[in-house]
């Protein structure tokens, strides 16, 4: 008695374990139907039943949800039904080598990762449906009866190793969301009606692509001859020129999918990270130059007045009131003339060659009167012509242009606080 109700409990706990979600059971008993009732899928029921229990031909499942389904060869005939997008769980759909026709339903599993449903009978367009299962790894279509264009749908498909569309009647170009493949290894296009070019390929890192008896042209890109497995005859119209570099601002380097892989950048790549580096340092150079040019440009406020001359001068030029603007000027390329006052006095500057501390554009106020007797030595004019001094004076009465003693800068300069040797202070 004891034994017979164990074994009692244990049935129950395992049919309540593998008790199927409800709306895929109602997904495979639409698909028994549409598959025309086929006996060798043994198991399986137009209504109801427990796929999950391990009773149904070719279904795995993980817990209560169906995760595959295994039916190659089974001679399958009909169509697949139209609520397949209610196998949430499935991963693996493989119905290969049947008999199934008609067009693949727009709503698939969304959650697939491997498909095949090659070898069949199957026709219209390639569903674009696809473009929203972002999982998938492998998909083959091949040996079917689809035609039409490929949609510009694989934006989202960066997973997608494997696409097989060979033996059917597909046509135009190539979408430009190929590019997005950056995880494909082989891609298998023979036997199509594809045209244009396959440049979009170019960066991909294939190691198997077979494109023959096809209807492309062009070229066939200088990335792509690396692969280990090519297949590019029969049928297409290659130039036999060789192949154009690419646009301005465009890089390629095709990623290999074999035993380079991670292991560094092309030599064409290379080269053209090298020539890119190179123009930046052109242009940093020119810009420099440009910018040394317009500060060493001539200063319309004053005139070189004796080129053989290469010791710094001060020009001492008269202004309203007791005190006067002292100019230094640097350099022996300053030409030019500005009337300073009322009387059109004239300031000159005298420039220096060697003198590699340009200090440029620098208005110091002094006291004329007072200023001028510390240095009368220096002078060489009256009070209403230039008066020349020595750098190294300069540097002692504003302590060396300390920016404590600037006091602000003006059109033509900066204007300085200057200390006289017995400590007054002129501002």
């Amino acid at each position: 008695m004891m034994r017979l109700l164990i074994a009692s409990l244990a049935i129950i706990v395992t049919l309540a374990h593998a008790k199927t979600e409800k709306q895929e059971v109602s997904a495979l008993n639409v698909m028994f139907t549409s598959l025309n009732s086929p006996p060798k899928l043994k198991g399986w029921k137009s209504s109801g039943g427990d796929p999950c229990d391990g009773s149904w031909e070719g279904v795995k499942c993980k817990g209560s949800s169906v995760t595959e389904l295994q039916l190659s060869g089974y001679e399958l005939s009909g169509s697949l039904g139209y609520l397949l997008s209610n196998l949430k769980s499935l991963t693996t759909f493989d119905l290969s080598k049947n008999n199934l026709k008609g067009n693949i339903p727009y709503q698939l599993p969304p959650n697939i990762a491997n498909l095949d449903f090659s070898e069949n009978e199957l026709d219209g367009n390639v569903p674009y449906s696809l473009s929203q299962m972002n999982k998938l790894k492998s998909i083959n279509l091949g040996q079917n009866k689809l035609d039409g264009e490929l949609s510009d749908m694989f934006q989202k498909l960066s997973k997608l190793e494997t696409v097989d569309f060979s033996l059917n009647k597909l046509s135009g170009k190539l979408p430009q969301s190929f590019a997005n493949l950056t995880s494909l290894k082989k891609l298998h296009l023979q036997e199509n009606r594809f045209k244009g070019d396959i440049n979009v390929l170019r960066n991909l890192p294939i190691d198997d692509l077979n494109i023959e008896d096809n209807q492309f042209e062009g070229w066939i890109p200088n990335e792509l001859k690396e692969i280990d497995s090519l297949l590019t005859g029969g049928g297409n119209d290659w130039s036999a020129e060789t192949a154009p570099p690419p646009p301005p601002g465009v890089k390629y380097g095709r990623k290999s999918g074999g035993s380079n892989q991670g292991g560094g950048m092309s030599i064409g790549t290379g080269l053209m990270i090298a020539g890119a580096s190179l123009g930046v340092l052109v242009l940093i150079i020119v810009l420099i130059g440009l910018v040394s040019r317009k500060k060493s440009s001539p200063n319309p406020h004053f005139i070189d007045e004796d080129n053989s001359q290469h010791t710094p001068r001060l020009r001492s030029m008269r202004s309203h009131g007791s005190s006067q603007e002292l100019r230094i000027d640097f350099g022996n390329d300053y030409k030019g003339r500005k009337s300073l006052d009322s009387d059109d006095e004239n300031a000159q500057g005298i420039g220096s060659k060697g003198l590699k501390h340009s200090v440029s554009s620098r208005v110091m106020s002094f006291n004329d009167t007072e200023f001028a007797n510390k240095l009368n030595a220096k002078r060489t004019t009256s009070t209403r012509a230039a008066t020349e001094f020595e750098l190294s004076d300069l540097q002692t009465a504003t302590a060396n242009f300390a920016p404590g003693n600037l006091l602000g800068e003006g059109s033509i300069g900066r204007v300085y606080r200057a200390k006289y040797p017995d400590g007054r202070v002129s501002f």
